[in-house]
């Protein structure tokens, strides 16, 4: 007779319940600078498994019997395999979770853990919910190339500048910028509110007189 043993489902139960920490101490609140480690530990059920979905994001894809860790559907971590105790362990960029992910109505983001089937197992997924708190956008950040310009008929938009620790952010991915109804050509004050967004959070207004 043959006997054939078929891949079992996946579980996450008791101490292989997907955790976050900060330094080795687990955690679920962190900032925009933080590195979040996630740490899980994937069982077999004994039963029928199910299929976790795929994962997209700029990582290398999980293999089979690896984990990974995504936010919104994008994958936010290296695949890691497991460890001498069967637990996997993986980092993620607390930034990358504010720049890819979308608060739920408690206000935190969801992280979801996946496990990739191998012939034993199949694939699975588990979730874990954190707090990532924003960099503050301040009026120090925010620079003109002038406070203002003496009318000439000509438009004199000033060049706006956004850095954080001294490094020059991206407009679109930072922050955003919108201007009053007043134009940079006729005379009168035109109001600049710069938005922090990603990392960043805050509003700066600044004014220029023509």
């Amino acid at each position: 007779k043959t006997i054939t043993l078929r891949q079992s489902g996946t579980q996450f139960v008791g101490s292989g319940v997907a955790k976050t920490y900060k330094d080795n101490t687990e955690c679920a609140n962190f900032t925009a600078g933080d590195t979040i480690t996630v740490r899980a530990t994937p069982t077999a059920t004994g039963a029928a498994p199910r299929k976790a979905a795929r994962l997209q994001g700029g990582f290398g894809e999980p293999a089979a019997g690896q984990m990974a860790v995504s936010v919104d559907s994008t994958q936010v971590s290296e695949a890691a395999s497991a460890g001498a105790d069967g637990s996997y362990t993986m980092t993620v960029s607390a930034a990358d979770v504010l720049r890819q992910g979308q608060k739920g109505q408690d206000g935190k983001f969801t992280l979801t853990v996946k496990f990739v089937e191998n012939n034993n197992m199949a694939g699975a997924e588990t979730t874990v919910k954190v707090t990532v708190v924003p960099d503050p956008l301040t009026a120090d950040m925010v620079t003109l190339s002038a406070a203002g310009a003496i009318y000439n008929g000509a438009e004199q938009k000033p060049a706006i500048t956004v850095k954080g620790g001294g490094v020059a952010l991206t407009e679109g991915t930072d922050y955003d910028i919108t201007c009053g109804s007043q134009d940079f050509t006729n005379a009168g004050t035109v109001q600049i509110t710069v938005t922090g967004k990603g990392i960043y959070a805050g509003t700066v207004k600044k004014t220029f007189a023509i």
